[in-house]
C-alpha cells in the first residue's frame, strides 16, 4: 500500500489496513513534517508505516532522532526539472540590469494572500523611494482577482504572471524575492534568487503555533543546510519598517547576496541523488523492495 499524501485520512487508512492484514507493506510517500510540529507522532507511526519516502535530505535523520519509521531520502521532484531553474547566460545578464525585477510571492491560499499583500505592498512603496525596480507577482487563476483587488492601489501596480513556464522564466531573471514561507522558497533557491521570507497567521493562532513548532526556522533551504542564511520574519515583524531594510540588504549588499547564492549551491548539491538517479525511480525501487520483502 502506497500513501502519497500526509493528510490525516490517509494515515487513518494505513492504521486500518495494518489492523486488517499486518502482512501488507505500507509505504508513505512524502514525510509528514513531524520534525517541525507534534514530534511525538513519529514514534506512533512505526506501528503502521513500514517506510517513509522523504523529499528533503534532512528528514531521514530527523525521523531517526525521533524514533520514527525507517525513512529514505528519494529526492525531490523539483530536481528533475533543471530545465526550469538552471540559469542561462542571458538570465544572468538580465539580473544585473536595472530596473531590477522583484518577485512578490504572498502564498497560495486566499487567507494568507490577504494577510501578506498589505505589508508587502507597504514594503514595495517604501523601497521604491530609494531603489529602481519592477514588481511581479505570479498568480494562480482562482486568486488572480484577489491579488488584483488588493494591489490596485499600490503606487506602482505589479505585473501579474500566470502559468508555470512564465513563473520559472521570471525566477530565472529575478534580482530578489519577498516570499511567504513554503515550497516556493525551495524553488527560489534552486533558481538562485536571493530572498527574504515572511509569514503571518491570525492572532489567535500565534500562541498555539508557538507551543507546537519545534524548529528554529520554517524556511526549507535554511533547514536543509542547518543554518539561518535566509532572513525570515513573522507576525509583528511582517511590516514595511522591518522588511524594507532586509530587502535593501538583498539589493545592495554583495556579501549578503553572495551568502545566499553560496547557500543555494549547497542546497542543490545536498538534494542530488547518487549517480544522478531520478527521484521517481528511487521511490519506485523502495516500494518494490518493500513488496519483495513481504512475499513468502
Amino acid at each position: 500500500m502506497l500513501l502519497s499524501s500526509s493528510t490525516a485520512p490517509n494515515l487513518r487508512s494505513a492504521r486500518r489496513v495494518r489492523k486488517i492484514d499486518p502482512t501488507i507493506p505500507i509505504v508513505k510517500y512524502v514525510a509528514p513534517q513531524v520534525w517541525a510540529w507534534r514530534p511525538h507522532r513519529a514514534k506512533k507511526m512505526r506501528a503502521y508505516i513500514d517506510e517513509i519516502l522523504a523529499l528533503l535530505p534532512f528528514e531521514p535523520q530527523s525521523y531517526k532522532t525521533l524514533d520514527g519509521p525507517r525513512t529514505t531520502y528519494v529526492g525531490h521532484p523539483l530536481t528533475e526539472r533543471r530545465d526550469l531553474y538552471e540559469l542561462k547566460y542571458e538570465d544572468q545578464s538580465a539580473r544585473k540590469k536595472t530596473p531590477y525585477a522583484l518577485v512578490i510571492l504572498p502564498g497560495s491560499r486566499a487567507s494568507e494572500v490577504k494577510r501578506l499583500l498589505k505589508p508587502f505592498g507597504d514594503t514595495v512603496a517604501l523601497l521604491s523611494r530609494t531603489h529602481s525596480f519592477e514588481t511581479f507577482i505570479p498568480v494562480v487563476p482562482h486568486l488572480r482577482k484577489t491579488v488584483e483587488d488588493v494591489t490596485r492601489n499600490w503606487p506602482k501596480p505589479p505585473t501579474l504572471v500566470q502559468g508555470m513556464e512564465a513563473k520559472w522564466a521570471l525566477f530565472r531573471r529575478a534580482h530578489a524575492a519577498l516570499a511567504a514561507s513554503g515550497t516556493v522558497t525551495l524553488e527560489l533557491a534552486l533558481a538562485q534568487v536571493p530572498m527574504i521570507v515572511a509569514y503571518k497567521v491570525e492572532g489567535w493562532m500565534e500562541p498555539i503555533l508557538r507551543r507546537l513548532i519545534y524548529v528554529n526556522s520554517i524556511v526549507l533551504p535554511n533547514l536543509i543546510v542547518r543554518k539561518k542564511i535566509i532572513p525570515e520574519f513573522y507576525q509583528k515583524d511582517v511590516c514595511a519598517e522591518v522588511l524594507t531594510p532586509a530587502l535593501k540588504m538583498i539589493f545592495d549588499d554583495r556579501q549578503a547576496r553572495n551568502a545566499q547564492l553560496d547557500m543555494f549551491k549547497s542546497v542543490a548539491q545536498m538534494m542530488k541523488l547518487p549517480e544522478n538517479k531520478s527521484p521517481a525511480d528511487v521511490a519506485a525501487e523502495r516500494v518494490l523492495a518493500n513488496v519483495r520483502k513481504s512475499l513468502p
